[in-house]
Formats: C-alpha cells, sequence, structure tokens
C-alpha cells in the first residue's frame, strides 16, 4: 500500500482490508475511490484492489480459524511480486534489463551445473555397476538391483 500516499486514503484501505463480510469490504473500497481527490491513486485502487478482494481481506479468510490469525498483507506481497516478475522476466535487481553478455554467461552457468550434476550421475552409477559385478550369487545381484533402482 505504499502507492497509496495519501494519508486518509490509505487508513480507509486498511480499514476495509479488516472488514469481515465481502460486502462491506467492497463497499468501503468503492467509497474509498470515490472519496479520493487524486486520480493516480483512484485508477491504482481500481486496478489493483478492487477486482481481487479475496487475495487480500480479511473476509476471505472467514472460513478457517488458522487463517484468521494470519492478519498480515504477504498474498497481496506475494501476487504483486508475481506479477512483476512475469512481465519483467529480463530485468534484473535493480530494474535494468540484463545485457545479452550477462544471459550467456548465465546460461554457460546452468549449463556447467548440468554437466557437473551428470558427471556424478555417471560416477555414481559407475560404483553401483562394479559392485553389482563384484556379486557372485546371482539372487544377490537382483537384490541389489531392485534395491538400487527403486
Amino acid at each position: 500500500m505504499t502507492k497509496i500516499y495519501d494519508k486518509k486514503t490509505r487508513d480507509i484501505m486498511i480499514a476495509a482490508m479488516h472488514k469481515r463480510t465481502k460486502i462491506s469490504c467492497e463497499r468501503l473500497v468503492q467509497d474509498t475511490i470515490n472519496n479520493c481527490t487524486i486520480s493516480v491513486i483512484q485508477n491504482y485502487i481500481k486496478k489493483n484492489y478492487m477486482k481481487n478482494t479475496q487475495k487480500w481481506a480479511l473476509w476471505a479468510r472467514q472460513h478457517s480459524p488458522l487463517l484468521l490469525q494470519v492478519t498480515s498483507t504477504n498474498l497481496l506481497e506475494s501476487y504483486h511480486s508475481e506479477l512483476k516478475s512475469s512481465t519483467s522476466s529480463l530485468h534484473g535487481l535493480i530494474g535494468t534489463p540484463m545485457s545479452h553478455f550477462t544471459l550467456s554467461l548465465l546460461l554457460i552457468i546452468h549449463l556447467f551445473t548440468y554437466f557437473i550434476f551428470l558427471f556424478y550421475l555417471f560416477v555414481i552409477f559407475t560404483y553401483i555397476m562394479h559392485v553389482y559385478n563384484n556379486f557372485n550369487n546371482k539372487s544377490l545381484k537382483k537384490i541389489y538391483l531392485f534395491y538400487m533402482l527403486s
């Protein structure tokens, strides 16, 4: 709610967040939009809060006593984070686009770790086959393979 910088509007939105019924929450959000004098904040509330009250308001948690204990806005923060990350996949931590060099370097690092993983699998498989070949009894070989492959 940091983008709702008008204190009166933010206080009303916080009150809407703590409403226990959907109707009263949506009515209070609509009243906030109608009474807000700053059009940027009005549009922001319409876009990000009006249509999805079930993701951030207390009324949506009435069915579960456990969820009633959670009164933070982590779900809303998570929703905005996912929204930002899905719309700007080529942006770094600061918000500037990553260069082709950085993306290439990340690809090389991922490929390198993948090949290290494959090498470790090869080493483990070689060890398993070495132990398997040292068994003389066929039933022991079957038991060993069963446990190693399951």
